[in-house]
């Protein structure tokens, strides 16, 4: 059976929809978008939108769904090459609007990239070190949610450094706090 592939002019159009509500969403949560105001935003008609999506939650699910995917390839192919960080800190300053829209209006997404994160570097790392497996899953928790803060920051502050410094400042935070734990 042949895989079905969307036409140029509806993923064209899906593009503009999710573009859209990240857009919006870097000023408000999702709750609080109306399919009205995406619409507008996106320039489609309500029809328009209609055949593609159910409600602005729709689009979400879809724009978590492509992130998460991309961030799951970062993490695969950056601990091959090991420059995982980096990778993920130039990808977030590429599509900073994007991640605007994860860190301000999806908590729900930021914590599924959180725990995408600490599984891939818990089955990589294991607790090498760590005087117990609890113990360095805590760990990893701990760093991954300071690093997102970390990059939350840096959105916020307009990104005065480079994804590159960035990148070395989390990566020393992480070695200083792996020495302090680890036996």
């Amino acid at each position: 059976m042949a895989v079905k592939t969307e036409d140029k002019r509806v993923r064209r159009t899906k593009k503009a929809i999710r573009e859209a509500l990240l857009r919006i969403m870097a000023v408000k949560s999702v709750a609080q978008v109306t399919t009205t105001e995406l619409c507008r935003e996106a320039d489609v008609n309500r029809n328009t939108f209609y055949t593609h999506y159910s409600a602005p939650e729709d689009v979400l699910a879809e724009v978590d769904e492509e992130l998460l995917a991309e961030l799951t390839e970062m993490i695969e192919s950056g601990y091959h090459e090991g420059k995982v960080t980096l990778d993920m800190c130039r990808a977030i300053d590429a599509s900073r609007e994007r991640w605007v829209a994860v860190w301000h209006g999806n908590a729900r997404l930021l914590e599924r990239a959180i725990d995408l994160c600490c599984e891939q570097t818990l089955a990589r790392w294991g607790t090498e070190g760590m005087t117990d497996a609890d113990e360095g899953e805590l760990f990893l928790r701990f760093i991954t949610h300071g690093a997102s803060g970390v990059v939350g920051s840096w959105l916020d502050g307009g990104c005065r450094m480079t994804p590159e410094q960035l990148s070395d400042l989390i990566e020393r935070f992480v070695a200083v706090g792996r020495q302090a734990i680890a036996k």
